[in-house]
């Protein structure tokens, strides 16, 4: 995992073994099952997979995943398919949504450009009983940008995937967690990878491998990714990934 400390390039590894698949989530045994799945696609860098068991989660009346997706959907590129889970967090029918809920809604669809519903949420967690005023929610610069894009070219070792995650503001810890994984994509035989529809924010970069390669070193990179307006694509230099100089 690519990181940035005390304003300079650094790096964080973690061996994360993976679940072999959990049983199909019924009976007793069901909530246990649908998380150790969360975990398993977390852990998998797979976002798709990942909002699938989710959904499936608050399907089952699980509010674990109810947080979960709402933070992830937070941190997702804007999508049909997003503004359609959120959607279904967001139907009151099916779940009672307090003030910090209605809140947490209108800044997804801030996040995922829905102005018009964000103004909505914002104001039903306004009125609310200890409600958060609309005014202190940041509900601006929301949607794709155009092109939206990260990309870049490894050297050296090739990992089996490529990860993205948002990183909230410049304190948040670094964590490879469902609730920040954006994108994931699997380098090409030039090792290149590229994520584009981005919203604009602050990202980083992980690399997954299949059998520990011991001790690596990453060069290339400047720490964490930002866009915005202003600088709506990143086109990194040649990231190199290798053995550390005292690997055995």
């Amino acid at each position: 995992m690519l990181t940035e400390e005390e304003g300079r390039p650094g790096q964080t590894a973690y061996d994360l073994p993976i679940a072999p698949a959990p049983r199909p989530p019924s009976g007793a045994g069901r909530l246990e099952s649908l998380r150790a799945l969360y975990e398993r696609q977390a852990k998998l860098m797979d976002p798709v997979g990942l909002r699938s068991a989710l959904m499936l989660g608050v399907k089952h009346g699980d509010d674990l995943a109810r947080t979960l997706l709402l933070a992830h959907l937070s941190a997702a590129p804007p999508s049909p398919e997003a503004l359609g889970a959120l959607g279904a967090l967001a139907d009151e029918t099916a779940h009672r949504i307090g003030a910090m809920g209605a809140s947490r809604i209108a800044l997804a669809y801030a996040h995922l450009g829905d102005a018009a519903q964000a103004s909505v949420w914002a104001r039903r967690g306004e009125a609310a009983p200890r409600g958060i005023p609309a005014g202190l929610l940041d509900l601006t610069g929301g949607g794709a940008l155009k092109p939206g894009r990260v990309s870049g070219r490894l050297v050296g070792l090739k990992p089996l995937k490529v990860a993205l995650y948002r990183r909230p503001d410049p304190a948040a810890p670094y964590l490879l967690d469902a609730a920040g994984l954006v994108a994931s994509t699997e380098p090409d035989a030039q090792g290149r990878f590229s994520f584009s529809g981005l919203a604009a924010g602050r990202y980083y970069l992980a690399f997954a491998f299949a059998v520990p390669e011991g001790e690596l070193r990453v060069a290339g990179h400047r720490g964490d990714l930002t866009l915005d307006a202003k600088r709506p694509a990143l086109d990194l230099p040649a990231l190199t990934v290798k053995p550390a100089p005292n690997r055995r």
